[in-house]
């Protein structure tokens, strides 16, 4: 059975940039990409822990990650 996660995340660029785009990865892979400094999805998920990161990708090209383990029931 797959349960719905909700995640909400927001990035700031930093030295001068902006955020051009948000992906979020589940277990390594892609599995939402919004463009601008802000994101709100619904991704669905099997129960078991799994790895989420969310990338800000700025308008010089880097990459912002964040990374979290989440169990879902």
């Amino acid at each position: 059975m797959n349960s719905p996660v909700s995640i909400v995340a927001a990035a700031t660029g930093v030295s001068g940039t902006h955020i051009t785009a948000m992906r979020v990865y589940v277990d390594n892979v892609a599995e939402y990409t919004q463009n601008g400094a802000s994101l709100s999805a619904s991704v669905s998920m099997s129960a078991g822990s799994h790895s989420i990161a969310v990338v800000g990708y700025q308008s010089n090209g880097a990459a912002q990650k964040t990374t979290e383990t989440i169990t879902v029931r």
